[in-house]
């Protein structure tokens, strides 16, 4: 009776851990709490980086008006989107290959008038010299040269 009693007791343990066995192969999804290393299930939105807007009133005034302001504009363009966003930076020859109408002395003569008015900036990429558009800024008016003159 007691070999009965342990053989019963033997079959018991052994249906219980296969039953707690076959509990465990259900696979249920992984919580933050559960999972080691949590992993987003979508990329975040990075939000396009907006370019200032060209004010001609910060050049001299043969850029203000006329073709100088267009090919100033045209220039400044090749760095921003038509929805004013910056795009990738771009080397002289870059430009060249764009616009080789306007010549190196020329397009080299806008970038640097662009940097120092704060619309691009150049630093060195692999060797080369590019440009990129500067960002706006909350307070668009922290130029203070007055260049009406």
């Amino acid at each position: 009776d007691l070999t009965d009693d342990r053989e019963a007791l033997s079959d018991s343990r052994m249906n219980n851990s296969i039953a707690s066995a076959n509990f465990s192969e259900v696979k249920y999804p992984a919580t933050p709490k559960t999972c080691a290393t949590p992993r987003p299930t979508t990329t975040p939105k990075v939000e396009p980086t907006v370019a200032r807007k060209l004010d001609l009133a910060k050049f001299p005034s043969i850029y203000q008006h006329g073709r100088g302001a267009s090919q100033l504009e045209q220039v400044y363009m090749q760095f921003v989107s038509e929805n004013m966003t910056i795009t990738k930076p771009l080397s002289i020859d870059d430009l060249l290959a764009r616009m080789g109408k306007f010549g190196a002395e020329r397009l080299t003569l806008m970038l640097e008038l662009l940097s120092s008015r704060g619309f691009l900036r150049s630093f060195s990429k692999s060797g080369r010299q590019v440009f990129v558009c500067n960002a706006a800024s909350i307070d668009a008016g922290e130029d203070d040269l007055d260049m009406s003159s």
